[in-house]
């Protein structure tokens, strides 16, 4: 995104202001005291928003609460996890075991947040949005249960997590780049073999929205019709300067509206000497080097 920014502002890190962790995986809360003033003229998100509150002439006095408060508001102890939390307590400790065992929590004995109380199997909640109360199965629009639709892009394109990044964070790390140095599309070998795609040719991805680049990886681990290629690849490393989001639909789910990532067709095709023919940013030469090498 800072390819587009006008102003980039450097974030501070975790040891440059107090924070308040609520994680998943475990049943801990944590606490991390600032420990050294932010460096150079880094600054953290809380203090960026209310700058930008005043700045931006606004006077709710929520958006200028200090971080301690901001930590306090997020404790409540009307939920069952938090009864044994307050703020005095987390910050001496530095963590604090979740109340599991509160008594709110024994849905057995007292019943399941829904207007009968029970599971609902037939949900009326459902009903009430004008959906199927019951469990249901709606093919999806671009899904390759739609026969129409996968006459002109037959492949459904599923972009998973990458395995040495977290999003777009640490791809500028070297040693982490070297050991995830390309974009790939992993294709099952009856789709390459139709197509004449071999193991490490390089690939476009395209639809009706647009196109992006990877090099393949031939391989029974994926199924007939299906591409796995990755999320959040940073388009300025990719051959062609766009990621797997340029075939992304703007489409919202049924109920929920929630994005429909994984409902996206498209067709693949080899080609040849792209990065040669495309401008590589600074940012992409050492990764597009290794490709080139390889």
């Amino acid at each position: 995104t800072c390819d587009y920014a006008d102003i980039v502002i450097p974030a501070d890190t975790q040891l440059e202001h107090e924070e308040f962790h609520a994680a998943y995986g475990h049943y801990y809360y944590g606490y991390s005291e600032k420990c050294i003033e932010p460096l150079g003229e880094s600054m953290r998100n809380a203090e960026l928003f209310r700058q930008l509150a005043k700045y931006m002439g606004y006077t709710e006095p929520e958006l200028f609460v200090s971080d301690e408060q901001l930590i306090k508001d997020c404790i409540d102890r009307a939920l069952p996890l938090m009864e044994d939390l307050d703020y005095e307590t987390i910050k001496a400790n530095g963590w604090i075991r979740a109340k599991v065992s509160a008594e709110k929590r024994d849905r057995m004995k007292n019943g399941w947040p829904t207007a009968s109380g029970k599971i609902e199997i037939r949900s009326s909640a459902l009903a009430d949005l004008g959906h199927d109360p019951l469990p249901h199965y709606t093919p999806e629009k671009e899904g390759l249960a739609n026969k129409a639709a996968t006459r002109k892009y037959p492949l459904q394109v599923l972009s998973t997590a990458m395995h040495h990044f977290i999003g777009d964070t640490f791809q500028h790390v070297r040693r982490l780049a070297a050991l995830q140095s390309r974009p790939t599309v992993e294709i099952n070998p009856q789709d390459a073999q139709s197509r004449g795609i071999k193991e490490g040719d390089l690939c476009r991805m395209f639809n009706d929205r647009g196109e992006t680049f990877a090099y393949a990886i031939v391989t029974d681990g994926i199924l007939p019709g299906v591409l796995g290629t990755n999320k959040q690849y940073r388009g300025s490393a990719t051959p062609g300067g766009v990621n797997a989001n340029a075939l992304n639909s703007q489409d919202l789910t049924d109920f929920g509206n929630s994005p429909t990532f994984y409902s996206v067709l498209a067709e693949v095709e080899k080609v040849q000497d792209v990065l040669r023919n495309q401008p590589i940013t600074p940012d992409a030469q050492i990764r597009a080097t290794r490709v080139e090498a390889a």
